[in-house]
């Protein structure tokens, strides 16, 4: 007999957690509410923990309990005689691409997906905010969402750090599709004090079941603003870059279709075009070499940290073989059906408020049907003449203005994960590391990244390691939900934190 089903939606907005202990099973679609209704602390799960730090994302039907379970996006549960059963139900490699249907259809049908899914999530709503970044995708869905509604309010973050600020786009797109009811509301990052206020025992108040790996504070203004002003839903343009987002692999196609005046032509649209014939002739050399071979030259290539292969690294469905490598749709679902895409879907800032404030966070490009259309798209309608953006452009043409339009750069991530790592004293946090005594990682390990950190020689990559590593001490320190028998909390993270 069946006693229970569950379907979790590809974007994963509704969320199923559970516990099965003996007979019992537990199960709830917060992890607040789960946790008050079982009748144990649970401990720390160790190797979530060790995949975080080290792969940046955990098992997708894991979370950082022990014992605590999630369902996937796309995937459903089934609960029959005592026994469970987690398998998916969204299959989008199974969806064909459609040859037949012309640009010109394409972008038609495109904008009327893209206005319903912007008014299911605004119709009889009143008070609603939009995020606008100065990108393509909030900018798009702030537009329509200007149409449809009778006021919005526009919510920007702007930047000290030049490169990371699109106030300039921000301004324009506001200027150009506004009306006279919606609203600019603007909050400079100057305006963040790590050390007082947006600590990060703030972050983790908001935040307790997750360890940080993104920008949290920089919204924490946001936030406020949405509290003060009683907005309860706010659009943004998450999904946006995984669906819309091409790259040059589109070349490929060229090449294997033959048509090799345009493979020429939009090869050096590239800045880098022997870069891009390296990287394919390195790709396609691998592929003749036996598979022992080919593993060894791969590690040595990628002269990776030897403490990170030691990690699993949970990636997409391992049923996608069917997809030939040069088929671009295998990127977007590859991006929308990976470990990375799960955890950020469950620990972001927007599912944290939602959970506590009672706030919708709509994403219009997560809709299944726009997911589902775009997987139709000839591949060569996302690129070309070297812009990513191009399908996307090209739908927006009579909707964005033109500086936005014609734009071909893409703003970098903010200051404002280095401003709060430098707003910790890590000379005491690292005293007593918990990481340390879990085993995960060497004093003497986090103490090279420390030594680069501060003398401003970190790569990216290093430096999102560091981030991860410190957000673990503090996510086991003060989570109240947690088992700490085992390893002791971090004292400085206690000391610092303290009332």
């Amino acid at each position: 007999m069946l006693d229970f089903i569950f379907y979790r939606d590809i974007n994963g907005k509704n969320r199923l957690f559970y516990d099965v202990k003996g007979e019992t099973f537990t199960s709830s679609s917060t992890l607040d509410r789960l946790l008050s209704e079982i009748l144990y602390k649970p401990k720390a799960n160790l190797q979530s923990i060790k995949d975080f730090i080290w792969t940046f994302s955990i098992h997708p039907q894991d979370t950082f309990y022990e014992g605590i379970h999630r369902v996937p996006p796309g995937y459903k549960l089934f609960l029959e005689d005592g026994s469970i059963s987690v398998q998916r139900w969204w299959k989008p490699e199974n969806i064909k691409i459609d040859y037949t249907l012309s640009l010109e259809e394409a972008k038609i049908r495109f904008n009327q997906i893209l206005e319903k899914s912007v008014e299911k999530c605004i119709e009889d709503k009143d008070n609603i905010g939009c995020e606008l970044s100065g990108g393509f995708d909030s900018s798009s869905i702030f537009c329509i969402a200007s149409q449809k509604s009778k006021s919005i309010t526009a919510l920007t973050m702007e930047f000290d750090n030049k490169e990371a600020n699109e106030q300039d786009y921000a301004n324009s797109v506001f200027q150009h599709c506004s009306k006279k009811e919606d609203i600019h509301y603007k909050v400079k990052s100057d305006c963040i004090d790590y050390k007082n206020k947006y600590t990060m025992k703030y972050n983790y108040d908001l935040n307790p079941h997750w360890p940080i790996w993104t920008t949290f504070t920089m919204k924490s203004h946001i936030l406020e603003y949405l509290l003060a002003n009683d907005i309860k839903t706010v659009l943004n343009g998450q999904f946006g870059d995984p669906i819309l987002y091409s790259t040059p692999n589109v070349l490929e196609i060229y090449l294997y279709q033959r048509k090799i005046f345009r493979f020429f032509k939009e090869l050096f649209y590239l800045e880098k075009p022997f870069r891009w014939i390296y990287k394919f002739l390195k790709k396609k050399l691998l592929l003749l070499l036996n598979p022992k071979l080919k593993e060894n030259i791969k590690k040595f290539l990628k002269r990776r940290n030897k403490d990170i292969h030691q990690n699993k690294y949970y990636d997409f469905y391992f049923d996608l073989s069917s997809f030939k490598d040069y088929e671009i749709n295998k990127r977007i679902i590859n991006l929308l059906t990976n470990a990375n895409f799960y955890m950020f879907v469950d620990s972001n800032f927007s599912r944290s408020v939602s959970d506590k404030y009672n706030i919708e966070f709509c994403s219009p490009y997560g809709d299944k049907d726009l997911i589902e259309f775009m997987l139709t798209l000839p591949p060569t309608y996302l690129y070309s003449m070297g812009n990513r953006r191009n399908f996307h452009g090209f739908c927006m043409q009579k909707i964005l203005p033109k500086k936005l339009i014609n734009r071909r750069d893409k703003a970098f991530f903010s200051q404002t994960i280095i401003d709060q790592i430098h707003a910790i004293d890590r000379k005491l946090l690292w005293k007593n590391a918990t990481i340390v005594s879990m085993g995960i990682v060497t004093y003497e390990y986090i103490m090279a990244l420390e030594k680069k950190f501060s003398m401003q020689t970190i790569s990216s990559q290093d430096r999102s390691l560091y981030w991860r590593m410190i957000n673990i001490e503090y996510w086991y320190t003060l989570n109240p939900h947690l088992n700490k028998s085992e390893f002791a909390p971090n004292p400085y993270v206690l000391e610092s934190c303290k009332d």
